[in-house]
């Protein structure tokens, strides 16, 4: 059948069956991933990894289990973090999520108390920082709360950054103009060799 089609329309079945896969075929071991953005804008800035099961991007969900949570990345121009997964430098703490489609992180949340950075008393502070996150069925009512502590001769110095978020998957929509923008790139570039 693949031969007596014209060469676009093989391009076209090629793009689709990929699209397919990538939407109805993610494995289980990947986990559901969902973003979050600042209230009121679509700019991610960060995402947070659960382990599926129990997450579902379909269905309703709820852990209590830390080990669930797969990874955490946040925009390291915001939080200066870094830019790696945060879960591998401190454990989740006070632990629950529930979700109630699968859509968005609905009801819960967790506290990361991050590693000490130590100074030398005499000349540099040494800084304490707890990461929290609550998550309430109201969008845009999630927030990501940065505490931070510096600790300098004595004297502690409190600054924290609160922000309010909304944590929910990102559209298949989004793969979708992905696949369909790559295929199109890869036509003109053929379409220019000839």
């Amino acid at each position: 059948m693949l031969t007596q089609m014209s060469h676009f329309a093989r391009c076209v079945a090629c793009a689709v069956g990929l699209l397919l896969c990538l939407v109805f075929a993610t494995p289980t071991w990947a986990g559901v991933i969902y973003e979050l953005h600042e209230a009121g804008t679509s700019a991610v800035i960060g995402t947070l990894r659960i382990d599926s099961p129990p997450a579902s991007r379909t269905t309703g969900w709820s852990t209590g289990d830390p080990s669930d949570l797969l990874a955490l990345h946040l925009e390291d121009s915001l939080f200066h973090l870094g830019t790696g997964n945060l879960l591998s430098t401190a454990a989740p703490t006070l632990f629950f999520l529930f979700s109630f489609d699968g859509s968005n992180l609905d009801i819960g949340g967790f506290e990361l108390a991050l590693p000490i950075i130590p100074a030398d008393p005499l000349v540099d502070p040494a800084i304490d920082r707890f990461l929290s996150f609550v998550f309430t069925p109201n969008g845009g009512g999630d927030f990501i709360g940065l505490a931070t502590l510096t600790t300098f001769n004595g004297i502690v110095t409190p600054d924290n950054l609160v922000l309010l978020a909304d944590a929910s998957v990102p559209e298949p929509g989004t793969a979708t103009l992905v696949v369909i923008g790559l295929a199109a790139a890869g036509r003109i570039a053929r379409r220019k060799r000839r």
